[in-house]
């Protein structure tokens, strides 16, 4: 029999599986959810072939359904209001760092203002 073990997502204690002896994430749905995403997120990483085989298949699953996005946004009208507001900040603190940037001479509007006073 083996020793328990703690799980990386719940941080809850299992045992792992007897047919799955090397089992490190617990059976809750939850944590075979996240375990299963961050292995797509590192395959997508890490193996060219894998990531484009996944844009084909996302590109198709597209063309196969082209009202989705119609339907889901007339379905779900607080999430979409939701998703503009988090568009608007995003793109706030984009013009905002980009304000900083083409003002790159702060160090000469520090000098500048020293001698004003």
């Amino acid at each position: 029999m083996s020793l328990p073990r703690r799980c990386p997502y719940c941080h809850s204690f299992f045992l792992p599986s007897v047919y799955r002896p090397q089992q490190s994430v617990c059976s809750r749905p939850e944590c075979q959810r996240r375990r299963r995403t961050d292995y797509h997120r590192k395959k997508l990483a890490s193996d060219a072939e894998y990531h484009q085989v996944a844009l084909e298949s996302q590109k198709q699953w597209r063309e196969e359904h082209p009202d989705y996005q119609k339907q889901w946004r007339r379905q779900n009208p607080q999430q979409v209001e939701n998703n503009r507001e988090r568009q608007r900040q995003r793109d706030q603190k984009r013009r905002l760092r980009q304000r900083l940037l083409d003002k790159n001479n702060v160090a000469l509007d520090l000098k500048h203002s020293v001698s004003e006073v």
